[in-house]
């Protein structure tokens, strides 16, 4: 059965027709959002390679050829409404059949294509003369009407058009020649502006007499979108009708641009490899450890971040390395010669916590009364990492979160109010999508984060990475070794066969084991040895705090043997042990 092109209800909006000569293009325009397809052999004939123009030569049986193109590749494959594009070259005597077999096969309508409006003013007399033009055209057009088919009619002239419409055909198409561009483009004699005074002219006589008719455009100068929207822009035609424009001149673009770029995949392999070594190199400028594609993917999350001043959230399990995320974020970022500190909340009072973060304006001492300090006030200009931050008290992320938006806050014990420019980084081993859900974070703080999150991920998921993590901790805890330290093939399989459930912290204590244990080569044994000596000992440390204090109070806060231990400096280790307030 025919599908109408009224069942679709395409003239509710600008409508577009799609004359297309395989299965391929069919299905092409029909994803794009076509309207309604012509089943032409010009398009057959473009899709072979030859210019449209070529369908008016007696080159093969044109009806035969558009039957077989809507039996096999268009009707099956699409559910739009399907017009055939017949020649009137034939015997009049066979058109009746044809119209039938059209019908059958499930063809919408009739339009006719090649149509003698593309010959110059002579041979269309000629044509008429024979019984084969534009006369003859409307012929077939009003027996396929006489079918019940939709009919759809190409005009050249305000005449043209005129008694198309007299002769009742649903559609007019008002053509202006074979389409310029690509390999096959032909010349035309119209520009833009010829076509808007043409179109407006045929338009408004075809409207004001025919208000049933729908008024279309194609071909010659209208190459683009941009081209039509010029012309729609004063003439409100109801539609357009798209030939090379929609399949041969992208066609020609797109494989031509295809083959370019196939033939230069040697430059453009060294072009990534470039790349490659450029986000390495970068990756390893700002702190972060690796090549995988996971690490990879933090780093352009942060890299983007880094371009704007808003809060972030890095979740993740306890250990990744959500904050060397942190560090590395604010070492990318404009704010990386300003300062920066971290402030973990573990072992905090939140009377503590407020304190450090928005200070107090009166501190009862030995000496009397003081002002107290905070970190909004010291680190203006810079960056502020708070761990976990759902451990801040729900009062505490309220006024956080009027401090993001305000850029401004109060003391805790005062009234003055404090302008500041800090970024604040949190971490979390939960998402956002958990705490909008759970409702535990403060509904403005969680907003403020919004599209602003980045997932460290756990050791496990990142295994290329853990190769160079272990040789970067080895180095650092074998400092003042005269020996180089390396890892042979049986060591790299021990540890990808392992899950990691204490991520960077775990590595970072079996490289200081294995420093201990081993020679100047390290092997699987090697690393099962200093597995075992550490499974009696917590490797899941819910942060760097903890991982600090647990060290500290192995080696009897001995802090020459704990920062060989932790494979960082004396100097380290006294800063981070004042920020967290070991003493």
């Amino acid at each position: 059965m025919s599908r109408k092109i009224r069942d679709y209800g395409p003239f509710s909006r600008f409508a577009v027709g799609a004359a297309v000569g395989s299965g391929l293009a069919a299905i092409a325009a029909e994803r794009g959002g076509a309207d309604f397809l012509l089943a032409l052999n010009a398009g057959v004939l473009r899709a072979r390679g030859a210019p449209s123009m070529a369908s008016i030569l007696p080159v093969e049986d044109g009806n035969r050829a558009v039957l077989k193109l809507g039996k096999n590749e268009i009707i099956p494959q699409c559910a739009l409404p399907v017009f055939f594009g017949a020649n009137v070259y034939g015997p009049k005597e066979q058109w009746d059949e044809l119209i039938a077999e059209a019908r059958i096969q499930g063809f919408a309508g009739f339009v006719i294509f090649p149509t003698a409006i593309h010959l110059p003013g002579d041979l269309q007399r000629d044509f008429d003369s024979y019984g084969i033009g534009f006369g003859a055209e409307l012929d077939l057009l009003s027996r396929a009407k006489n079918a019940a088919m939709q009919t759809l009619a190409y005009v050249r002239t305000k005449r043209q058009a005129m008694e198309a419409a007299e002769r009742g055909v649903d559609i007019i198409c008002l053509n202006f020649g074979w389409n310029v561009g690509g390999a096959f483009g032909a010349k035309t004699s119209f520009s833009i502006e010829d076509v808007r005074y043409l179109a407006d002219d045929v338009y408004r006589a075809i409207i004001r007499r025919h208000a049933h008719v729908r008024f279309m455009l194609e071909g010659g100068p209208i190459e683009t979108a941009e081209d039509l929207a010029d012309i729609y822009s004063s003439v409100p035609v109801h539609g357009y009708i798209g030939g090379s424009t929609l399949d041969r001149l992208p066609t020609e673009a797109s494989i031509s641009e295809s083959t370019r770029g196939f033939k230069g995949v040697d430059l453009l392999s060294l072009e990534l490899l470039r790349q490659e070594k450029d986000r390495i190199r970068q990756i390893g400028n700002t702190g972060l450890v690796g090549t995988s594609i996971a690490i990879m993917k933090v780093f352009e999350k942060l890299y983007a971040f880094s371009g704007h001043n808003g809060p972030v959230l890095i979740y993740g399990e306890a250990g990744s390395g959500r904050g060397f995320a942190a560090a590395a974020l604010h070492k990318m970022s404009p704010r990386r010669q300003k300062p920066y500190a971290e402030l973990s909340l573990a072992h905090l009072t939140p009377h503590q916590i407020g304190i450090r973060l928005f200070g107090g304006d009166r501190q009862a001492d030995k000496s009397g009364t003081s002002r107290v300090s905070n970190l909004l006030e010291k680190l203006n200009g810079g960056t502020s990492y708070i761990e976990e931050i759902s451990r801040l008290p729900k009062r505490l992320q309220t006024r956080l979160a009027r401090y993001l938006e305000r850029g401004a806050f109060s003391p805790m014990d005062g009234r003055r109010v404090i302008s500041s420019d800090v970024r604040i980084i949190c971490s979390s081993g939960n998402s956002l999508m958990s705490f909008m859900k759970s409702g535990s974070l403060d509904a403005q703080l969680c907003a403020s984060f919004s599209g602003n999150d980045v997932l460290v991920p756990a050791l496990r998921d990142r295994q290329g990475d853990i190769p160079d993590l272990l040789r970067l901790f080895i180095d650092q805890a074998a400092t003042g070794r005269a020996e180089t330290i390396s890892l042979d093939a049986s060591a790299i399989g021990m540890l990808s066969s392992h899950t990691w459930p204490g991520n960077i912290t775990e590595l970072r204590q079996l490289s200081v084991k294995l420093v201990e244990l081993a020679g100047t080569s390290i092997s699987a044994s090697d690393i099962l040895a200093a597995m075992e000596t550490m499974k009696s000992k917590s490797v899941e440390y819910l942060d760097e705090r903890e991982w600090i204090a647990s060290a500290l109070k192995r080696n009897r806060f001995r802090r020459t043997d704990t920062a060989r231990e932790l494979g960082i400096s004396r100097k380290t280790l006294y800063n981070k042990i004042v920020r967290y307030g070991l003493g």
